[in-house]
C-alpha cells in the first residue's frame, strides 16, 4: 500500500480511562504506537488523561465530554463515530474490552477478564456493571476482530 502523503487515520478511543488500568496501559503504549509510520493518530480521551500522558506533538487530541458514567456510553455510541467518520479516520482502536459499534472498523483492545469480574461482583451495582461488560465485549468479538495487551 502507498501511503504517500495521505496517512492512514487511526483513532485511539479511550474515552474512559481517566485512572486504573486502562489509563496505565494507555501511557505504555503511547511512545510504541508514535513509532509508526504512515499513521496520524487521533486519541480520544477524558481532558485530564489527555493532560497526564506524555502526547506526541503530531497526535490529534480530542477530550470526551463530562456527561457521567451513562451519559459518556451514549456519547460514544452515537457521537463519536460519526464524528471519526466526517474525520476520515479508517480504523478505531478500542482500549476497553468492547468498541463504539458504528466507529471505522472498531477493533476491542481486551484488558478485562469479564468472566471473572462477574463472579466476584459482590454488590447489585458491580454485577450490573459486569453484565454490561461481558454482553458488550461479546457483542464487539461477534463482529470484530480484538487485540490482547498480553499478546
Amino acid at each position: 500500500m502507498n501511503l504517500g502523503t495521505n496517512p492512514i487515520k487511526v483513532m485511539l478511543n479511550d474515552s474512559h480511562s481517566v485512572a486504573g488500568g486502562g489509563l496505565v496501559y494507555l501511557g505504555s503504549i503511547v511512545s510504541e504506537l508514535a513509532r509508526a509510520e504512515g499513521i496520524q493518530w487521533i486519541l480520544v480521551a477524558p481532558a485530564e488523561t489527555l493532560a497526564r500522558l506524555n502526547i506526541p506533538d503530531a497526535w490529534v487530541r480530542r477530550a470526551t465530554p463530562r456527561l457521567g458514567f451513562f451519559g459518556v456510553h451514549l456519547w460514544e455510541q452515537s457521537v463519536l463515530p460519526l464524528w471519526a467518520r466526517r474525520q476520515g479516520v479508517a480504523v478505531t482502536l478500542c482500549n476497553s474490552n468492547y468498541v463504539a459499534l458504528l466507529a471505522p472498523r472498531p477493533i476491542p483492545i481486551l484488558h478485562s477478564p469479564v468472566i471473572d469480574g462477574l463472579a466476584q461482583a459482590a454488590t447489585r451495582k458491580d454485577r450490573l456493571y459486569w453484565t454490561a461488560l461481558k454482553r458488550m465485549t461479546s457483542l464487539s468479538l461477534r463482529c470484530r476482530c480484538a487485540v490482547s495487551p498480553t499478546a
